[in-house]
């Protein structure tokens, strides 16, 4: 077992990884089911994924990891993939880049009186560091602090 599991350290460098192979970084997600640890890549890039891309970033990421065996604590499962059309927000600028798309979002600390929303993002306030939804079942505006969100996913509105 590894003496320091350096989270970020280890995010910045599959991003890295995953940016020199010319593709988009959505995400990292380190996650703990069951008896088992995996680390999850989630990559995009224009016109989308293909299980082609996901094995190339695959390969270059696993070099990496298994280069630096001693810092993972414990034996792993690599999943890389698409974020899907449900995606993930992992970040206040994700929230910024989807300004105008329906999301999911889901507080670790209630906010007004509630833990989860669905609504439209109205926009980011980096001074504040909160995200602004209309909410969709009262056109309520309701701003949510950055700090709170727990998970957030954008929604599919297909046809």
């Amino acid at each position: 077992m590894a003496a320091t599991f350096d989270k970020e350290n280890i995010r910045t460098s599959i991003c890295d990884i995953v940016e020199k192979n010319g593709y988009e970084c959505v995400g990292v997600i380190f996650a703990r089911e069951a008896h088992n640890f995996y680390i999850r890549v989630y990559i995009d890039t224009l016109g989308g994924i293909t299980v082609k891309d996901c094995e190339i970033v695959s390969k270059s990421v696993s070099r990496y990891l298994d280069a630096h065996d001693e810092s993972i604590p414990q034996r792993y499962f690599l999943e890389v993939g698409s974020p899907g059309l449900d995606r993930p927000l992992f970040s206040i600028e994700d929230f910024e880049k989807f300004i105008g798309s329906k999301a999911k979002v889901r507080c670790q600390t209630p906010v007004e009186g509630r833990k989860r929303f669905k609504g439209e993002i109205l926009g980011v306030n980096k001074d504040t560091g909160s995200i602004r939804l209309s909410l969709e079942e009262t056109t309520q505006e309701v701003d949510i602090p950055w700090a709170s969100i727990q998970k957030s996913n954008l929604v599919y509105e297909g046809d």
